[in-house]
């Protein structure tokens, strides 16, 4: 039997990557369905990805926009999980990492393009970074915040309720409540 061509067998690998991505999207589709089932009050766009939703939770009228990227922790993150209370909004292309747990109270609103992680690598990584451990840290964020678009929220950081975070905000380090901060890194600018 012949070889076959190189363009031959890099077809069969594309068919059988492209297979994967087939099954990987049924699956995902079961997973969003039963997301649904499971809270009939939240409105979630079928193109927002949870990945573990197990580790999901939210509360009645949080509605989740298209492009939404959450991530709830899974085999290399057993910390990992998203809560959220009642009447959140969460903007269009936000990207949630909650490998380390993410909480957001009542009547959050996030614009779209926020980032918001709870791990991150060590400071001292292995020297194969893909060995290294995450490191964990809950980002709590109160009831009644106002994310503007393009804020990123790092590890550890806790907002207080009724506070504005204004669009591109670099938040490093926990916010009073009732606080307007920008900048990056954001600096509380007034109270509220």
């Amino acid at each position: 039997m012949p070889e076959p061509e190189p363009t031959e067998l890099s077809l069969l690998a594309k068919l059988r990557h492209g297979w994967r991505f087939l099954r990987a999207g049924a699956i995902r589709s079961a997973e969003m369905a039963q997301l649904t089932r499971r809270f009939p009050e939240v409105s979630l766009a079928p193109t927002a990805v949870i990945r573990d939703p197990r580790r999901f939770s939210a509360g009645p009228r949080t509605r989740i926009e298209e492009g939404v990227y959450m991530n709830c922790g899974g085999d290399w993150s057993p910390d990992g999980y998203f809560r959220c209370g009642s009447g959140c909004f969460l903007g269009a292309y936000s990207v949630i990492y909650a490998g380390g747990g993410v909480e957001l109270g009542d009547n959050v609103a996030l614009a779209p393009h926020v980032l918001i992680a709870s791990h991150h690598h060590p400071v001292d990584p292995p020297a194969d970074p893909m060995l290294s451990r995450f490191v964990t840290n809950p980002v709590r964020i109160g009831s009644n915040v106002v994310m503007g678009m393009g804020a990123t929220v790092l590890p550890g950081v806790e907002i207080g309720q009724g506070s504005m975070v204004a669009a591109g905000a670099l938040v490093t380090r926990d916010i009073p409540p009732g606080s307007l901060v920008m900048g990056s890194p954001a600096r509380r600018v007034r109270g509220l």
